[in-house]
């Protein structure tokens, strides 16, 4: 049976394409069995694995990895210790007891301070929390700051300078704000040396209607080392508002500087001022001042003193303002809610154009600087060159007299060769009185009050001369300033 399987197994075989295909003795097959080589290799892995897990393997780059992770981790470490060895000093002078002894001793007056402390994020600082100056001037928290590559420097044997004294955000009344500004020349020996600055990042004023926004106050070392003026600036504004304070160091006196721009004033007239300079001085109980005020229509100087009555009792304002070839046609188009951009010289639709110089006097009264301020009034003359009258012809109308004295308005304009007036204004209206405008032969007298929403009231008498035998012309003004309305 044997030698007919071994014989089926040499016949020949044919390939696919019919050629016929040497016998061989081995059969193919699908089943693999392993010989005795490739049992050792099997065994010879397995020996590996194993000696593997007994000794691992030396891994450079993780090892790499982790020596500059500790690498990094004991710089950071040297950094915050020669960082803490460096404000050491510091800390020890400003420890709390200590800290409020010297600011009583150099302040001349009681301080007390609740708690110093160090913090290294956001930046390096020493804390001091809980400031009292006096009875009244309370600070919640007093950070004495530097930037790091400072510190860096510093740890390089370089002295630390260019310190910040940061006062966190605050409400003082005006004369907590005083208080605060009297000592100002003291603190050249209340910081160290390290602190070239002292930042209020955010102060209110409580009391001061005058002054109702959020301002910060700097003030920097001199060359003298002494912190001699204090920068106000105002915060969240479209415009500019910088005022510089200076103490002075023999009297209560605070000598000031107002610069402005793009800025509107917190009381009225409460329009848009392109420019405001003003300097002087305050005291507890006198304000002195010198401004120049330049907007849309032109530039306004003048100066003015606030002081407290000798009862006591109330604030009396004086003072003097004037201004010479002043915009009428962007004073009235301002009035009438207009832009001062939109306003072209000698607009028709504007119903008084012509080119203003005045000169007023200043006077207020009330129970604070502030209410001295918001009843404000001036007076004094007025004269407009050019001045033309638009909306009616008033020669037409004195010569055409409505029937019935019933409104009139026909339209045309009246030119002014001369036209004068008194100013009497205040909070609540702008009253023109004895108006005297005169063109050839005609003349115009009267009185106009301007209310405070616009609203027109008075009367106007038009004279033809003695060229035309006609009795007077009286108008009765009403209406808006946007839209003025004539009757007999």
């Amino acid at each position: 049976m044997a030698d007919k399987n071994r014989e089926k197994r040499r016949e020949p075989q044919l390939s696919s394409s019919g050629r016929e295909m040497p016998a061989t003795d081995f059969a193919i097959t699908t089943v693999n069995f392993p010989d005795r080589l490739d049992v050792r290799e099997v065994n010879d892995r397995q020996i590996e694995d194993d000696h593997n897990v007994r000794e691992p393997r030396f891994d450079s780059y993780v090892v790499g990895q982790w020596l500059k992770r500790f690498a990094a981790v004991a710089i950071l470490a040297g950094a915050v210790y020669g960082l803490f060895l460096l404000v050491r000093p510091l800390l020890n002078d400003l420890a709390a007891p200590q800290l409020a002894a010297r600011l009583s001793r150099t302040l001349g007056q009681q301080v007390k301070v609740q708690s110093s402390g160090f913090r290294v994020s956001p930046s390096p600082r020493v804390t001091i929390n809980g400031v009292d100056v006096g009875d009244q001037v309370h600070l919640d928290e007093v950070a004495l700051t530097i930037n790091w590559p400072e510190a860096i420097q510093a740890l390089r044997g370089a002295r630390w300078t260019g310190g910040e004294a940061v006062v966190s955000p605050s409400k003082f009344t005006m004369a907590q704000a005083s208080q605060l500004l009297a000592v100002l020349p003291r603190l050249k020996t209340a910081f160290p040396a390290s602190i070239a600055t002292v930042r209020f990042e955010s102060v209110q004023i409580t009391d001061a209607p005058m002054l109702p926004g959020r301002y910060e106050v700097v003030s920097r070392r001199t060359a003298s080392g002494a912190f001699e003026v204090a920068t106000v600036h105002e915060l969240g504004i479209d415009g500019t508002m910088d005022l510089k304070l200076t103490p002075a160091a023999d009297s209560d006196r605070v000598a000031f500087a107002l610069d402005a721009t793009n800025w509107r004033a917190p009381y009225r007239p409460k329009i848009r001022w392109s420019e405001v300079n003003s300097t002087g001085t305050f005291a507890p109980h006198q304000i002195d001042a010198t401004f120049s005020i330049s907007a849309f229509y032109g530039v306004t100087q003048g100066s003015v003193s606030l002081a407290q009555s000798s009862d006591g009792e109330d604030w009396i304002l004086s003072g003097k303002a004037s201004g010479a070839n002043l915009d009428v046609d962007a004073i009235v188009g301002q009035a009438m809610g207009r832009e001062a951009s939109s306003v072209a010289k000698g607009d028709a639709s504007i119903p008084v154009t012509g080119t203003a110089t005045m000169n007023l006097a200043l006077a207020g009264r009330g129970s604070t600087p502030d209410m001295a301020v918001r009843t404000l009034a001036a007076a004094g003359p007025l004269q407009i060159r050019w001045a033309t009258l638009n909306g009616i012809n008033l020669g037409y109308v004195a010569t055409r007299p409505a029937p019935g004295g019933a409104l009139t308005g026909p339209g045309g304009s009246t030119r002014f060769t001369d036209l004068e007036a008194m100013v009497v204004a205040d909070a609540s209206s702008l009253t023109l009185k004895d108006i005297d405008g005169r063109a050839g032969a005609m003349s115009t007298r009267g009185q106009i009050t301007v209310a405070d929403d616009n609203s027109l009231s008075g009367n106007l008498r038009v004279d033809l001369g003695a060229s035309r035998v006609q009795a007077p012309l009286f108008l009765r003004v009403s209406g808006k300033v946007e839209k003025p309305l004539y009757g007999g």
